[in-house]
């Protein structure tokens, strides 16, 4: 992709940007940060965020990326998967997707294991009050949202960007999952997006409707009422 386009997710880091210079208090939580391109993006216009990811390989990358950019006040980092509760478990990266980490509870064979935390935990890491979350873990993130109540009502969340065909596609997932993510959102009145644009960049973005989730596409948005988005 970056070596196609020239950027990682074009059209999503486009808007991600767009939304940044709109709003000067939005700063990030990068759940499933990969290799830390999003946090790195926040950063450079002089936001915050907190990255967290499983591998230890991207772990590396991220504070590598951090040390070029002289970033360190900016960033904070956390070597953790997340999930519902806290347990050990694994990250297990797809072949065809190195920046896809799957989490597995970790069993007798795997030394390599990593903790898991909640996005509630998140507060505790997080010296700000409004953020944008961009969760990216693979199909668990109805896991997440099972504990981020907490997360929800004492940080102002404007956006949430993720992934919605790995669940739909039954990868890592069940509808019931889907169901439990819509229910979490929707009760706190955010309507779900999708991007249209052009070959790179985003031109504007349609609402989706509930009862066609199952049709919903590979990346979706959801947008706070309170928030004040132009495209």
């Amino acid at each position: 992709i970056i070596e196609a386009v020239g950027i990682w997710e074009d059209v999503i880091s486009a808007f991600l940007y767009k939304v940044l210079l709109q709003n000067e208090s939005f700063n990030l939580l990068d759940v499933g940060a990969f290799n830390g391109h999003y946090s790195i993006q926040v950063a450079a216009a002089g936001r915050k965020s907190v990255a967290v990811e499983a591998k230890q390989k991207h772990i590396s990358m991220i504070i590598k990326a951090i040390q070029l950019n002289h970033f360190a006040d900016r960033i904070t980092v956390l070597h953790n998967a997340i999930d519902k509760v806290a347990r050990k478990a694994i990250g297990i990266t797809r072949d065809n997707n190195r920046g896809g980490t799957q989490v597995r509870l970790q069993n007798s064979k795997h030394n390599n294991s990593v903790l898991t935390i909640t996005l509630n935990d998140l507060l505790d890491v997080s010296d700000f009050n409004t953020a944008v979350l961009m969760i990216d873990i693979e199909g668990h993130e109805s896991n997440a949202f099972a504990s981020a109540d907490k997360l929800f009502d004492k940080m102002y969340i404007p956006i949430v960007f993720m992934e919605w065909a790995i669940c739909r596609l039954g990868k890592n997932c069940e509808i019931d999952d889907l169901e439990f993510i819509q229910d979490f959102l929707y009760q706190r009145g955010y309507s779900p997006h999708k991007y249209i644009h052009n070959r790179y960049f985003l031109t504007q973005s349609t609402l989706l409707n509930r009862e066609e989730y199952m049709e919903w596409p590979y990346d979706i948005y959801w947008v706070h009422p309170k928030a004040k988005l132009r495209l």
